[in-house]
């Protein structure tokens, strides 16, 4: 039983962590790079001849509105806060958005086989979820080891989204080496850490 709630539980502690990581950070860092994180997000693309490929837009800060990179429109959306603050942070946000970019350029086949990744994902979650909750009632051991086998390939296939999360901060970080100050690139290693 407590299987079912794993997964939510899970993803609300990550996303508390990250949300509590990146409000510290932003806190204790001075906003005094000299451009904004669009800005040299902007520069970047132009510098990595992206700039035909991918191009960046501002979202409005609404419920709906994140950092992202949406790989089937090239475009890589950033929230205005992340936009328009000088602080690596900032920048370290809008490079992992790069390094998200970047790494779907280079291995296209990454995309399709993501999205059905994460279909099959889905599907196994709630079909273990149903096996577990309904075996409950009938307790037939080989449904709850059938539900328990879902859970692990569903856990596998959301390792592969973790494993992206990891390159596109390796790839931004590898970005911000050349632009940031030692301390500064503390703090944007924390915040990629995060992400």
């Amino acid at each position: 039983m407590l299987l079912l709630v794993v997964p939510t539980v899970a993803q609300i502690v990550a996303h508390v962590w990250y949300v509590h990581t990146r409000h510290r950070l932003d806190h204790a860092t001075p906003d005094d790079l000299p451009l904004t994180a669009g800005e040299w997000l902007k520069g970047k693309l132009v510098a990595l001849g992206l700039s035909e490929r991918v191009r960046v837009v501002v979202t409005s800060e609404d419920k709906h509105s994140r950092d992202r990179f949406h790989v089937r429109r090239g475009v890589i959306q950033l929230t205005d806060e992340t936009c328009f603050k000088r602080d690596p942070v900032f920048w370290a946000t809008a490079a992992h958005e790069l390094g998200h970019a970047r790494f779907r350029l280079r291995f296209p086949l990454v995309t399709p086989l993501g999205v059905e990744a994460g279909f099959i994902e889905a599907l196994l979650v709630k079909l273990a979820l149903g096996l577990a909750a309904g075996n409950v009632l009938l307790a037939i051991p080989l449904a709850t080891t059938l539900a328990h086998a879902m859970f692990l390939v569903a856990f596998a296939l959301h390792a592969c989204e973790v494993a992206e999360e990891a390159i596109a901060s390796g790839i931004g970080l590898s970005m911000l080496r050349e632009e940031l100050t030692p301390e500064q690139l503390r703090t944007a290693r924390q915040k990629l850490t995060a992400a």
